[in-house]
């Protein structure tokens, strides 16, 4: 199979919305126009590493690997290009959303805008998310989601009026926050139904008959779209939130489709597509929403009308085969040479699911061995897993380097050396593969040769942040000359990240240590999410141990007294406050450091009193309290 162009996306194959609309339905459509083949494929498949030396164009999305960032560098010197997808605003993701905490951690934070700095173009689907990464990229494109199909309108069945929602968890304040209006609104209308889809959590919501309540557990978007023809009126709830103000239209979409005409919370997301009382209403307050409610329940007349023009519009406007040239006119844009093309050898078309010039790399078995491995639930049966894949094959560089991670981890360091030496055979650029390495070196005392592989790794990629990481702990434990030099460096690098200052700040002697961490506690950029309960441990830690050698010193309270400002949830700092205090004659601060510590312990055990274990109420109340913080 020969392309003129050939165009590559990295990824999980999801069978969600974002899956859908952003990843495999526009690869299908790409790969309809004349001459270009595009390939989806799985981030662990073996033959990954060759499709990326090849591909014209590469598409990441979702993609985290510290260690692939120099290959865009490379591609670009290559005349290829390289395009990162972000279609959320990552930086306010909802507390209760499962991907929350990963965000909050600021190396993940900063691991995509690393990406948006190195690749060639940022793509995205809302002009608002588009002014979120101009200042991080060279330049930025908006593809609005698009159908792919858009089935005829017909007819909804004679039914009990049904009002509802779907949407995923992502959503739950969103809706939580109309609940208690359209509760009371249900109430004076006995004969309205209501359907809702979404994660079973959010069932008890409502306390209806079943007959009225039809409650469907969240699933694919195939299920979704199968549940959307239930409602005779759709509701779209979003709350002014940063997230919210920079997802797409794809829920009017979606009900355009359906035939639903829609009421929308008026946002970024719906102002410039709904036509408001043509092809659905936009609403900005809890009077506005009922006032459509009503309109649309006392009026079949009005709901024709406005599903009728509301499918019209995306049946015109809103296909995907009209608007995916726009994608590859952008992509072509980027070149400043001739792509190259490619024939794509028989090994990677027998390995292929083939659709025309569509083709899916779905894991395969050593990719599903591998992913099974690392799915089990003990490490040390992770290890003898990962173990038992790398026997099976020797060529796999992901199932190899972690064999020799495990190999490290069991303190078989010369086992390890020679399994990471076969990895760094087939990926001689892999940073991660130098670390790792280095770590064997320094566990055998060879520090030496430790360093230079460590510094080899960050020669090779200045951005790979484990590699820091690893590095700063090793000059920290091994007291090599230039220490300082390096942490230097490490803050430059990464000058948002609380951990690598911590690690960083740990190189210098113990009263510039102190200075450096009352500076640090100033810096907003780099203090971490009021929900990261796990760094300021790490801070008290690094606190104590500069302490050991300065002792109380006048520098040293007035850090204390700021970090239990920042952080005054922290009881290990309050303690430490006090007994620093104490040390300096100051007994009564002392004291009040010691009491506001008991009180912290008094409320910790209380919680854990109350709640021995998690039973989902605190979803409760992350849902009042952005409620409250993000009224219309």
């Amino acid at each position: 199979m020969h392309a003129d162009l050939l165009i590559l996306q990295i990824c999980d194959f999801l069978d969600d919305g974002d899956g859908i609309y952003r990843l495999h339905e526009p690869s299908r459509f790409l790969a309809r126009l004349p001459g270009v083949v595009v390939i989806d494929c799985h981030y662990y498949h073996h033959l990954l590493p060759r499709l990326i030396e090849s591909a014209d164009v590469l598409i990441l999305q979702f993609f985290h690997n510290w260690d692939f960032l120099p290959f865009i560098d490379q591609r670009r010197q290559r005349g290829q290009v390289t395009v990162f997808e972000a279609n959320d605003n990552f930086y306010d993701v909802q507390p209760w959303n499962p991907i929350a905490e990963g965000w909050r951690d600021q190396a993940i934070q900063e691991e995509y805008r690393k990406y948006m700095r190195h690749c060639d173009a940022v793509q995205t689907s809302a002009d608002f998310l588009a002014g979120l990464w101009k200042p991080f990229a060279r330049k930025v494109a908006v593809f609005p989601n698009q159908l792919p199909e858009i089935p005829p309108l017909t007819d909804p069945p004679d039914r009990p009026l049904t009002i509802g929602w779907g949407g995923s968890p992502g959503h739950f304040a969103d809706w939580y926050a109309i609940v208690p209006l359209l509760r009371r609104w249900l109430a004076d209308h006995p004969d309205v139904h209501l359907a809702v889809m979404n994660n079973d959590l959010a069932k008890p919501f409502f306390d209806l008959p079943p007959d009225r309540y039809h409650f469907t557990s969240f699933g694919t978007l195939h299920d979704y779209l199968r549940f959307l023809p239930s409602l005779d009126i759709g509701l779209a709830p979003l709350l002014p939130t940063g997230y919210n103000r920079g997802r797409s239209d794809v829920k009017f979409l979606e009900y355009a489709m359906s035939g639903v005409p829609g009421i929308y919370a008026d946002l970024e997301p719906y102002r410039a597509t709904v036509q408001n009382g043509q092809t659905g209403f936009l609403y900005s307050t809890g009077d506005e929403l009922i006032s459509h409610i009503n309109e649309l329940a006392t009026s079949p007349d009005l709901r024709r009308r406005i599903r009728r023009n509301a499918h019209e519009l995306v049946s015109q406007n809103r296909r995907l085969d009209r608007h995916i040239s726009e994608r590859l006119s952008f992509y072509r844009s980027l070149f400043t040479r001739s792509p190259k093309g490619a024939d794509l050898p028989p090994e990677i078309l027998s390995a292929a699911e083939i659709e025309g010039n569509y083709l899916r790399l779905r894991p395969g078995e050593a990719e599903r061995a591998f992913i099974a491995a690392t799915a089990r639930n003990k490490p040390p049966e992770i290890a003898s897993a990962v173990a038992a894949v790398a026997q099976r094959f020797p060529d796999f560089h992901h199932a190899l380097l972690h064999h020799g991670r495990h190999l490290n981890d069991a303190r078989r360091y010369a086992d390890a050396l020679a399994v990471l030496r076969r990895v760094q055979e087939i990926s001689p650029l892999s940073a991660a593969v130098l670390c790792e390495l280095a770590r064997a070196h320094y566990l055998l005392n060879d520090f030496s040769t430790a360093q230079a592989a460590f510094e080899k790794a960050l020669e090779i990629n200045p951005d790979f942040h484990p590699g820091w990481q690893y590095f700063l702990r090793f000059l920290r434990h091994t007291r090599r000359a230039g220490a300082t030099d390096w942490a230097q460096k490490a803050r430059q690098q990464f000058p948002n990240d609380f951990g690598i200052a911590l690690l960083a700040i740990a190189l210098h002697p113990p009263a510039t240590q102190i200075e450096l961490l009352g500076e640090l506690l100033g810096e907003s950029s780099a203090r971490p999410h009021p929900d990261d309960f796990a760094s300021p441990p790490v801070f008290a830690a690094a606190v104590s141990e500069a302490l050991k050698s300065t002792g109380p010193t006048p520098a040293a309270l007035a850090m204390l007294g700021r970090a239990c400002e920042v952080f005054p949830e922290s009881a290990r700092l309050a303690d430490i406050f006090a007994r620093a205090l104490f040390a300096a004659d100051k007994i009564e601060e002392s004291h009040a450091q010691y009491r506001r510590a008991l009180h912290l312990r008094h409320v910790a055990r209380s919680y854990q009193a109350d709640y021995p274990r998690d039973d989902g109420s605190h979803y409760y109340w992350q849902f009042a309290e952005h409620i409250e913080e993000h009224k219309l």
